[in-house]
């Protein structure tokens, strides 16, 4: 897990927790950080994550307030 002033990032491993957050903290989307995460799994530990891998997020739109989960 890695804070930032903008949230937190959960990876297996907390170099991509690291890569998430930092982008998060220089203004990018959450999608931007989960890309920036997935690529250093990709990296770090290839075995457990690539690019023909799985997604399963939980999302809060802060605009709307709903909560969308994705598969």
């Amino acid at each position: 897990m890695a804070m930032s002033t903008r949230g937190i990032v959960a990876a297996e491993n907390p170099l991509a927790a690291q890569a998430g957050a930092v982008v998060l903290g220089v203004g990018g989307h959450v999608v931007d950080a989960a890309i920036a995460a997935n690529a250093v799994m990709g990296v770090v530990a290839p075995m457990l994550n690539g690019i023909g891998g799985d997604l399963f997020a939980i999302v809060h739109d802060i605009t709307t307030g709903s909560i969308h989960g994705l598969n």
